[in-house]
């Protein structure tokens, strides 16, 4: 009786743990799609920013157009490449994190499958108390949050 509790619960883990690389993986999926979209935006508002700049030089200043886009283009050039060094170094940190988290829960759902399919129960509990550790890890790195996972 023990041993089909311990099988049932064994399995609704598995398929718990399951669902959460699912939705890891749906939500990556949409990060990137995210970050395509921005990418345009960016794009986009950077030429609006040229052409209103070159204008505004064109009809203020009473350059030429081609002498105007060309110190708009420098101007903008400019604001980018610093926007770029301070996004880098947050784009950096953040991609450790998301692979540091990608690596601990496939690991562990590795030792899950393991230590299931060699019928020890113990040994599935361990992974399980291992990965949960992992995610509370994961978390706690994220949202400057701890979470005491003594089962």
């Amino acid at each position: 009786m023990a041993d089909n509790a311990i099988d049932k619960l064994i399995e609704e883990t598995r398929n718990a743990y399951a669902e959460v690389n699912r939705i890891s993986a749906e939500i990556s999926a949409l990060d990137i799609q995210r970050q395509i979209a921005r990418d345009g935006f960016a794009m986009a508002k950077k030429r609006c920013d040229m052409l209103d700049l070159t204008m505004t030089k064109h009809i203020h200043e009473n350059m030429p157009v081609v002498q105007a886009k060309m110190i708009a283009h420098e101007e903008i050039e400019q604001i980018q490449a610093a926007d770029r060094s301070a996004s880098a170094s947050r784009s950096h940190s953040a991609s450790i994190q998301s692979a540091s988290s990608a690596q601990s829960a496939s690991l562990s759902s590795a030792q899950l499958a393991l230590a299931s399919t060699a019928g020890s129960a113990q040994a599935a509990s361990a992974a399980a108390n291992s990965q949960l550790a992992n995610i509370a890890k994961c978390y706690a790195g994220r949202n400057n949050w701890s979470l005491n996972l003594s089962i």
